[in-house]
């Protein structure tokens, strides 16, 4: 059976998708996380100046996230990971096994959308 070009190309893309999602944690480094806040703080300059470097250092956000994405765990809502982050740290001493299921349960919403969502698309 002969694919056409888009058929191929769309192959390729997703193929190309699930390298990056599978390696995502590889891949961000603290200056992503820096740009990160640095980003968010131009619209929500309060949950950046909480957490950082306050209550967390870049490594352990970085940690925070690099876990995060190893469990396929999106973190486009980055302002909601810091928010519900800044509840929970309590200084370089957190312990981030707690911090990141504490994430994960404030996410799980999403997450169920986010899934649901797909489901969606292949029904």
């Amino acid at each position: 059976m002969t694919f056409g070009r888009e058929a191929e190309l769309n192959l390729l893309l997703q193929h190309f998708r699930e390298v990056i999602y599978a390696h995502a944690h590889e891949l961000i480094n603290r200056q992503d996380v820096a740009l990160m806040l640095q980003e968010v703080k131009r619209f929500d300059c309060a949950v950046v100046d909480e957490i950082y470097p306050k209550k967390l250092s870049l490594g352990q956000i970085l940690k925070v996230l690099q876990h995060l994405l190893k469990e396929r765990v999106p973190i486009r809502d980055f302002v909601t990971i810091l928010e519900i982050l800044a509840d929970h740290a309590v200084g370089e001493k957190s312990d981030l096994e707690v911090l990141i299921e504490e994430v994960r349960q404030g996410l799980a919403g999403k997450i169920s959308e986010d899934f649901l969502a797909k489901l969606n698309v292949l029904m």
